[in-house]
């Protein structure tokens, strides 16, 4: 009998675990497989949430605040303008000019990620917004020569009055394109 038992444990092979075992412990692989891959896409999405608002900031600070150079612009295009007016466009002009360049470049890396998230007519908003006809580079290059015209007395009143008011046009249709492109790219809390 003893020869029987020992010729069944020599010809049988003993593997640790079942099936069972193997199946149970590939399942758990795939599970935490499956974890890392969320984890990932969580870090991903984080990442990416956190450039959108980068590039919001950057939008928000492209616009024309009424507390900067919009009041005394105002004031300017009804005529009511002082020499105040002007010297505090200027004095605004240069105390944002590095901030708005460094939103610019900013942005300017930004538009790749923009066109392949929201399409080509989102990057293109973008360019328009910052190089356009009536982008904030422009817009700056305006507020900057009218300011330097009323200064050395070379335009009329009429004409710095009128160029007030189509700068304030500008103004009004940049800040209404920054604020979709904002928008777009920054869900608004609350919004669904």
């Amino acid at each position: 009998m003893e020869s029987s038992q020992a010729g069944k444990e020599s010809s049988g092979s003993v593997f640790p675990g079942t099936l069972t075992d193997f199946v149970k412990a590939l399942r758990e692989l795939v599970g935490f497989v499956n974890d890392v891959r969320e984890l990932a896409g969580s870090g991903v999405r984080a990442f990416e949430r956190s450039r959108r608002r980068r590039a919001g900031r950057d939008l928000d600070a492209l616009s024309f605040a009424p507390d900067q150079s919009r009041n005394p612009l105002e004031r300017i295009a009804e005529g009511n303008g002082i020499q105040e007016d002007f010297d505090s466009i200027q004095t605004s002009l240069k105390m944002s000019t590095d901030r708005v360049e460094e939103s610019i470049s900013r942005l300017d890396t930004y538009r790749d990620q923009l066109r392949e998230e929201f399409g080509l007519a989102a990057a293109n908003k973008l360019a328009e917004i910052v190089r356009g006809e009536r982008g904030k580079l422009m817009i700056r290059m305006q507020m900057t020569i009218l300011t330097e015209k009323a200064k050395e007395g070379s335009y009329s009143s009429e004409k710095i009055q009128r160029d007030a008011k189509l700068v304030l046009h500008s103004i009004e249709q940049l800040n209404a394109k920054l604020v979709e492109l904002h928008d777009l790219i920054v869900q608004p809390k609350g919004a669904a």
